[in-house]
């Protein structure tokens, strides 16, 4: 319209001064973007150009996400939000294997990480309970640390690499890297030797797409980078067609517990023994655990014991765990077991076969009750015999054979005449009945002047009299009891 009416005015001629310099300029650039619209190249050069500014516009319309719920829930970002699409980043790879919580977040803190993705498959039912992904929620929460619990690699999915095949392996990578351009970004898995989890597949997916992986390798926070075209372990590699042969056996009803013989299985438990790294044992750090005496000794007893074992041509191959720092105490104790048990004995230094329960002599005292009342069973044991003199003729007989005697032998009792016994007891007797007599007599004449004293005493004072008289009586009556 502003070309056309231009040209009229210029045709016309309006008031004879003509038009001016600026309206022939917008002029002639209008005429020569129509004949450059009228070719076909023209056209295509102009929609591609258009295109390419939607595109653009798309691109920066998807990056805005508030971190909540799915990224890729829109059409229009999974169109734009791909990993190869993104921008390149950095992201960690950690594995949590036996770590403590602590050790882990300090691991987290050291590389100031924000943001984690737990991809472990099955995660519930495997690891520490500190591990499990409802008790890591919250204790990343309270660090202020991102976390999301996306399992890849479940059985259902034919394995790793068939799932990061799929769109929800290629959205929930997407986030990642999402979450890695604007924060310290890291995902977890099962073990802590990187080469042998599924993470590797996870890594090896990231670095093709331009993304660069770095592993924290142990708890002092070394990492690795994830090197370009790593062939993937067979564990990996093989492990969709695994699963579709197990799901097509279980489905034919083909599937049935292996038998296998005992060479077989010690094979397979050494061939993996050897396939995992040697465990290393800190002999200091262990023996620092302790908090009292009796810890101490347990401790510095086992680490003997595996001291002992790793100097086996078996651990020294690899199949036993491996001590560092061990302390001379611990190699001497080593050395200890070791001459004990080739002596024939057990490594504490006791005789094989021995009963282990020690139980007390018969002769001693135990006082644990039972059929003899607790008291010790001198008749049944080993003991000298006790010989006693007898009383009568001075001869040395068992004191069994002189307690029914009371003291005398049994030739003396018999020798013994009984009307002389008898006269022996009266000797005996009668002087205690006398004194009976002569007392009963002093207390009755006693009271007896008592009385007569009374009638020319006071009424307070034969009260008195009387009242002392009645103490002394029962004192006496006491007395008299307990002779």
């Amino acid at each position: 319209m502003l070309a056309a009416r231009l040209q009229e005015e210029e045709n016309t001629g309006a008031d004879g001064n003509g038009t001016s310099w600026e309206e022939r300029a917008i002029l002639e650039q209008l005429s020569e973007l129509e004949m450059a619209g009228d070719t076909e190249a023209g056209k295509g050069a102009l929609a591609a150009q258009f295109a390419q500014y939607e595109e653009m516009l798309d691109a920066t319309e998807a990056e805005e996400w508030d971190g909540r719920g799915d990224l890729m829930v829109r059409e229009w970002r999974r169109q734009h939000l791909h990993i190869e699409q993104q921008e390149p980043c950095t992201t960690y790879s950690l594995g949590c294997g036996s770590l403590s919580e602590k050790v882990f977040f300090e691991l987290l803190s050291a590389h100031s990480i924000r943001v984690l993705y737990d991809f472990r498959p099955d995660a519930e039912q495997q690891g520490a309970s500190h591990f499990q992904p409802i008790h890591l929620e919250g204790a990343c929460k309270r660090h202020a640390i991102h976390y999301r619990y996306a399992p890849l690699g479940r059985e259902g999915a034919y394995g790793i690499l068939k799932h990061l095949r799929e769109d929800e392996g290629r959205n929930l990578l997407a986030e990642l890297v999402w979450w890695g351009r604007r924060k310290r970004s890291a995902f977890l898995g099962f073990a802590e030797n990187w080469h042998q989890d599924q993470r590797l597949a996870i890594a090896s997916r990231l670095r093709e797409a331009g993304h660069k992986v770095l592993h924290i390798t142990n708890t002092f926070g070394d990492v690795e980078e994830q090197p370009e075209n790593m062939q993937l372990p067979d564990f990996i590699s093989g492990q969709e067609a695994r699963l579709r042969m197990l799901e097509k056996q279980r489905l034919a009803g083909e599937l049935k517990k292996t038998e296998k013989s005992g060479s077989s299985r010690s094979t397979e438990a050494v061939a993996q023994r050897l396939a995992r790294p040697q465990q290393e044992i800190d002999a200091g750090a262990e023996l620092r655990k302790a908090n009292t005496q009796a810890e101490l000794c347990r401790i510095q007893r086992r680490l003997a014991d595996l001291q002992r074992r790793s100097e086996s041509s078996d651990a020294k191959a690899g199949l036993g765990p491996k001590l560092l720092h061990v302390n001379k105490w611990v190699k001497a104790e080593a050395a200890l077991q070791a001459e004990n048990l080739a002596n024939g004995k057990t490594k504490d230094g006791k005789e094989k076969g021995a009963s282990k329960h020690s139980f007390a002599p018969v002769d001693s005292w135990t006082s644990t009750g039972g059929t003899s009342g607790g008291n010790p069973d001198f008749s049944s044991s080993g003991a000298e015999v006790l010989m006693v003199d007898c009383s009568c003729c001075g001869t040395a007989c068992p004191w069994q054979d002189l307690m029914d005697g009371d003291g005398c032998c049994a030739a003396c009792l018999g020798s013994v005449d009984a009307s002389a016994a008898a006269e022996t007891l009266n000797e005996f007797a009668m002087p205690a009945a006398d004194a009976i007599a002569r007392t009963d007599e002093s207390i009755s004449s006693a009271a007896s002047e008592s009385a007569d004293d009374s009638k020319a005493l006071s009424r307070w004072a034969r009260r008195r009299l009387e009242r002392e008289n009645k103490d002394g009586g029962s004192a006496y009556g006491s007395a008299a009891g307990c002779g």
